[in-house]
C-alpha cells in the first residue's frame, strides 16, 4: 500500500511542475486576432515554451487575410526547460541526428533519484 502511496506521489512531483511552469498567451493581447496588427512585434519579446498554451483557429473565409492585412506569425517554441534571458532572433539550426532523446528539468531527475532511494529504503 505505500510502495502504491509512494508512485502516486513520486509521478505528481515529477509532472506537476512541468505544467505549473507552462504559460498561457493570447496572441495580440488585448486586441486579439485582428487585422492589421504587426504579430512579428508582439512575438519578438516573448519566449515560447513547450508546454505553453495557445489557442489556434486557422480558418478564415476571406481571401487574402495573411497576404495583405498582415495576419501571419512565426514562432519559435523553446524545450519546456529552457530558460534563455531573452529569445534569439535567429534560432540556430539543429544539428544533425537520427538519435532521439528525452528532455528533463534538473528538478525530475531530482525527484526521480529521490524516489529511487526512497524505493531502496522501503
Amino acid at each position: 500500500m505505500a510502495s502504491k502511496q509512494l508512485a502516486a506521489l513520486a509521478i505528481f512531483a515529477i509532472v506537476l511542475p512541468t505544467v505549473a511552469m507552462a504559460t498561457e498567451f493570447t496572441v495580440g493581447d488585448d486586441q486579439g486576432w485582428t487585422i492589421n496588427f504587426d504579430y512579428e512585434a508582439w512575438a519578438k519579446d516573448k519566449v515560447f515554451h513547450v508546454g505553453d498554451k495557445t489557442r489556434k483557429w486557422y480558418i478564415c473565409g476571406v481571401n487574402d487575410h495573411c497576404a495583405n492585412y498582415g495576419q501571419k506569425l512565426a514562432i519559435t517554441v523553446l524545450e519546456a526547460w529552457v530558460s534563455p534571458a531573452s529569445a534569439p532572433s535567429t534560432p540556430a539550426a539543429p544539428a544533425p541526428s537520427s538519435a532521439y532523446g528525452i528532455s528533463v528539468s534538473g528538478y525530475q531527475l531530482l525527484m526521480v533519484a529521490m524516489v529511487a532511494v526512497a524505493f531502496l529504503v522501503v
